[in-house]
């Protein structure tokens, strides 16, 4: 996990609904930025914690991002990284957890794949 990750985790996606569209999971990850301009984007991002959801080709080692698919929301501003401010951000977390990946499926076309109950 990188240094600044405070979660991360990935979620099986059903096989290539989608012919062009490789992904095997959906990466979550609650991140601390220093903010600042966005090379991509060129708007100014806030300082804080982070919540991200990415499609993502996991094979082996190796995980390859699928470009421009991803969502990421600035769920806790802050001045500075704390430890009681990681800590707000990871119990705040799961109010925005669900609307961005229903959000990152929707524009995907991509599903999450069925969890098989064993019976136990």
């Amino acid at each position: 996990m990188p240094a600044d990750s405070l979660y991360m985790n990935y979620l099986e996606l059903e096989p290539e609904p989608i012919p062009n569209l490789k992904a095997t999971h959906l990466k979550v990850e609650l991140y601390y930025s220093l903010g600042g301009t966005n090379v991509f984007t060129y708007k100014d991002e806030p300082r804080g914690y982070y919540l991200s959801v990415s499609p993502v080709t996991k094979k082996g080692n190796w995980i390859t991002f699928v470009a421009f698919t991803g969502l990421k929301q600035c769920i806790l501003p802050v001045k500075r990284q704390t430890p009681k401010k990681a800590q707000e951000a990871l119990s705040k977390m799961n109010d925005y957890l669900q609307p961005l990946i229903d959000k990152v499926l929707q524009d995907t076309g991509l599903q999450l794949k069925e969890k098989v109950n064993d019976g136990d």
